[in-house]
């Protein structure tokens, strides 16, 4: 029977493509933007935003948070570096507070031009909370 090849050729390039998919998915992101923040201190709605990904991924779903560092344009590089290291350390603390082992947390502090993010790679790909911040 000729179709068998085929079959087993179809079915063998479809789990690759489906694996390479698994290896770039995006991972869902929760933005702390200006609003939940008071300063470096998270606000009531951020801890809000924190607790719900929280919740989402305790259905072994890693999520991104990123603390949108871009905080204060008028600081300088060196002052909007330690803003945004503060605002890294309320989150990570944040979810220690929720009872996320710190073992399940990961940072990844971005320098890209066009204020993307690039995927977690290494042991941070095995993270269950990636917090992002963009310098």
């Amino acid at each position: 029977m000729k179709v068998l090849p085929y079959l087993t050729c179809a079915l063998l390039v479809g789990a690759s493509s489906g694996l390479a998919q698994s290896e770039t998915r995006v991972l869902p992101t929760v933005f702390l933007s200006q609003g939940e923040w008071l300063g470096t201190r998270l606000s009531d709605s951020g801890r809000m935003l924190v607790d719900d990904a929280v919740q989402d991924a305790s259905s072994g779903t890693r999520i991104q948070i990123d603390v949108n560092s871009w905080a204060d344009m008028a600081a300088t590089p060196e002052g909007q570096q330690r803003m945004s290291d503060r605002r890294i350390e309320a989150t990570r603390m944040e979810l220690l507070r929720l009872g996320v082992a710190e073992t399940d947390i990961a940072v990844m502090k971005v320098e890209t031009a066009d204020g993307s993010t690039p995927p977690p790679e290494g042991e941070t790909a095995t993270k269950r909370f990636v917090i992002v911040a963009h310098y």
